[in-house]
């Protein structure tokens, strides 16, 4: 999200009002005991293999994921997730972008 804010704001651009979840957080929440939360190492968590690096396979690699952690919790919205282990949405107008360590 960082970098979608820094894109708008170079080019004056308006952020409609959004809400996002930050993968990350989620990840360390539902598998804590993982020894890396990296898009490879989730990927090798659910036995899905990609193509890293490509924007297409890390999304389709990003949303698998994060059906897996809605799995795992025997949730069936990201929103519920995010409920389910204690995170809340971020607003991405207000420039609120997630502070995990990366």
């Amino acid at each position: 999200m960082r970098k979608l804010l820094a894109a708008a704001k170079r080019f004056s651009l308006d952020i409609p009002k959004l809400e996002c979840l930050c993968a990350l957080a989620l990840a360390c929440r539902v598998w804590p005991d993982l020894t890396s939360h990296s898009l490879d190492a989730l990927a090798a968590h659910i036995h899905h293999q990609f193509d890293h690096h490509n924007a297409c396979a890390d999304a389709e690699a990003a949303g698998r994921i994060l059906l897996a952690m809605m799995a795992a919790i025997h949730v069936i919205s990201p929103r519920a997730l995010a409920k389910a282990v204690g995170l809340r949405p971020m607003c991405v107008a207000r420039g609120n972008a997630c502070d995990c360590k990366r």
